[in-house]
């Protein structure tokens, strides 16, 4: 806020300096001249603070950020789209052998270029459903290429 009082007081001081300029100057063959010039004057003393601000602004890095940013959101939430995906596959192996489990939870590992470099399985299950155990081991191990982690829980 204090810039802004500077910026007004530098144009109120161009302003003044402007009128007196006139006043001492006028009746004179260069009337226009000292108008215009004293015009540009004022002018400048307006305008320059706003382009020292402008230039004060990258916007380059500003666009590169917000580029970049939308990139990592995009890419989190592809990876984001991909687990559920493959969680609801599971299941749907899962159902369509007759097995029933609590709950299924796969996500998707990634190498440093992004591709896909395993896919990690966790199923719930209870006490009663842990004879489907071997089941589940070999459905998700033909489907998915990897050993699911087996959690129990409850009492038996």
């Amino acid at each position: 806020m204090q810039n802004v009082y500077s910026w007004a007081a530098v144009v109120c001081i161009c302003s003044v300096i402007a009128c007196l300029t006139e006043i001492v100057g006028s009746d004179t063959k260069f009337d226009k001249t000292i108008q215009f010039v004293l015009g540009c004057f004022v002018l400048c003393a307006v305008i320059k603070p706003v382009g020292d601000l402008a230039a004060e602004i990258n916007f380059g890095d500003i666009r590169e950020y917000s580029c970049y940013e939308e990139q990592d959101d995009m890419e989190r939430m592809r990876q984001e789209l991909i687990d559920a995906r493959v969680t609801q596959l599971a299941q749907t192996k899962l159902s369509e052998n007759n097995i029933v489990v609590s709950s299924v939870q796969a996500s998707v590992s990634y190498d440093e270029e992004g591709q896909a470099k395993s896919i990690n399985c966790t199923v719930t299950v209870s006490e009663q459903q842990k004879i489907a155990v071997p089941e589940i081991n070999r459905i998700i191990s033909e489907n998915f290429g990897t050993e699911p982690k087996i959690i129990t829980f409850g009492s038996g």
